[in-house]
């Protein structure tokens, strides 16, 4: 029952909407989720997020967008850069924009947020339904409009939050009826509220008599906002700033010198042709030392006892062979030096 008559409400909206004229005042920056459905001109089309080509789709005044499940939205409101994130399940109309920012939109069903810069010139951003309107200056809040739950199950459940800044919430005017003549219309007192940060106004149109009371924001609310965080990059929008043209005086520059001719260097040595400089040096020195020292084992082990008289025969044979050990091994890393050398240059 409460989704046909929702569904009603977005029926009667939809055929109301003026016809499109003018410059587009919205464009999306980002899309998740399944489809949308656009009205605009008495004409209703469904858009698919994956296959159809979305980004940067333009909305004009009067358009009414309603999220299939699963589905969120965000749109850039031009020519400046306010977002409103629109959640899925939600029908939403975008309204009037002004110059500078501000613009008045309404909310049929569903959940909506809005971050909005610095207003001038006493505009001012307002989301409204038939139970409350919102209205700010610039601040980060959200509109709630869903069936209420639990006790109380009956009838929708108006909620208005505030994350940044302030909000001003009042309530809706109740239309008057045609045969009332305006002179005997009751004057009803408006009653206005300013939220702040991290509170919010609740209304149940099933007690629209109960006074506008401020309350901290349903840990729910900031759950569901905390998943789906405002993701998509504002566009620059670059505004024309006209400037006065003063005439240039030609002024003869001289010739330009010739540039110094750049001289290229050769190229080096690669780093093969290093690694084998490197294995031939290493490998000359190894067997030079080599060579040395076995040359000197040698005159040990044949002419140690003539040069060295004193000394027990047979004495300079450990010393000796020491040496030529040594000198044999060193000769043996020298070649195998200039062996890795050949290697490498292939």
């Amino acid at each position: 029952m409460k989704k046909t008559f929702f569904l009603f409400i977005y029926f009667l909206v939809s055929i109301s909407l003026f016809a499109q004229s003018g410059d587009p005042v919205g464009i999306l920056i980002y899309s998740e989720g399944e489809s949308f459905v656009l009205s605009r001109n008495n004409e209703v089309s469904e858009y698919d997020v994956y296959y159809d080509d979305v980004s940067g789709f333009e909305f004009y005044e009067g358009d009414f967008v309603n999220t299939n499940n699963g589905t969120f939205l965000e749109i850039q409101l031009l020519p400046g850069s306010n977002i409103i994130k629109i959640s899925e399940n939600t029908s939403f109309q975008i309204g009037k924009i002004e110059p500078q920012g501000g613009g008045s939109f309404s909310i049929t069903y569903g959940r909506v947020r809005a971050k909005v810069n610095r207003l001038v010139n006493n505009e001012e951003f307002s989301i409204k339904s038939p139970s409350i309107i919102a209205g700010v200056r610039g601040t980060d809040f959200g509109y709630d409009l869903v069936a209420a739950k639990g006790q109380e199950s009956s009838g929708a459940l108006t909620r208005v939050y505030c994350f940044e800044g302030k909000v001003e919430v009042k309530k809706s005017p109740e239309p008057k009826a045609e045969e009332e003549p305006e002179a005997e219309a009751e004057v009803i007192q408006e009653e206005v509220v300013i939220i702040e940060a991290d509170q919010m106004i609740t209304v149940l149109d099933t007690e629209p008599e109960k006074p506008l009371t401020p309350e901290p924001v349903a840990q729910e609310i900031e759950l569901f906002w905390d998943v789906n965080e405002f993701l998509g990059e504002p566009i620059p929008i670059a505004m024309e700033i006209p400037v006065e043209e003063k005439p240039v005086e030609k002024i003869e520059e001289p010739e330009p010198e010739p540039e110094p001719e750049i001289l290229t260097p050769l190229p080096g040595p690669d780093e093969k042709q290093l690694k084998r400089r490197r294995l031939v040096l290493g490998g000359t020195g190894f067997m030079v030392f080599g060579t040395v020292v076995g040359g000197v084992g040698g005159v040990f082990k044949y002419f140690g006892d003539d040069i060295f008289q004193n000394q027990e025969p047979g004495s300079m044979d450990t010393t000796a062979n020491t040496l030529l050990i040594t000198g044999g091994m060193s000769a043996g890393i020298g070649l195998l030096a200039y062996l890795g050398a050949l290697l490498v240059g292939r």
